[in-house]
């Protein structure tokens, strides 16, 4: 073998090389999915419920499991293991999600725009305060959904915790999928919010 044919095999294979490391570190697809909950507002435009006109309601603070803080979907695996989706997240900070969702569907139920979220100033604050904390937000492992949350009920300006308590709520998801459990989140919420202006109905009308 010549000096010369010799040489073209080296840059030959060199070029080979080159190329098959540009494959190796050209940039790749982030595969990270970004998820948001659904209003029953936004599917609804009409009052459920009978309207409470002039009472302000204020939402908050509206608090999380620290489990729950990481903003990835999680998934329930047995009664003592979770699993954090690597792929599969929140678009924001899913205790500030659930109170604007929560917020939307009271307006909704009780047939009001003024829903306040935490904190409020001092110069507009409402009638009644309402107090929640999110114990559990996820998904099993056949995609039906899960809340579980606990809640109080103030009157902001007698001070005054008026109720208190907790409930779970559960929805199939339509698949097995991250789209149909969000979406059975989702409907955890709206239920939820159900319970919440059931609540503040029977308060306000007592």
């Amino acid at each position: 073998m010549t000096r010369s044919s010799i040489l073209l095999m080296l840059i030959g294979f060199g070029f080979s090389a080159a190329l098959g490391g540009c494959s190796v570190l050209s940039p790749q697809a982030d595969p990270t999915r970004f998820f948001l909950l659904t209003s029953l507002a936004e599917e609804s435009a009409e009052e459920t419920g009978d309207p409470l006109p002039g009472i302000t309601l204020g939402l908050g603070p509206v608090s999380v499991a620290p489990y729950l803080k990481r903003n990835a979907l999680v998934t329930r695996l047995g009664p003592n293991q979770v699993d954090f989706s690597e792929v599969d997240r929140w678009a924001e900070p899913i205790d500030a999600h659930i109170a604007l969702i929560l917020a939307r569907d009271l307006e909704v139920l009780l047939g009001t725009e003024e829903v306040i979220l935490y904190p409020w100033y001092s110069t507009r604050r409402p009638d009644y305060a309402l107090e929640l904390r999110v114990l559990r937000f996820e998904r099993d492992a056949g995609g039906t959904a899960e809340l579980v949350a606990s809640w109080a009920v103030r009157d902001v300006e007698q001070d005054e915790t008026l109720l208190e308590r907790g409930m779970s709520f559960r929805e199939s998801a339509a698949a097995n999928t991250t789209e149909a459990s969000v979406a059975a989140l989702s409907r955890t919420v709206a239920s939820l919010a159900g319970e919440l202006a059931a609540d503040l109905r029977g308060l306000i009308r007592r």
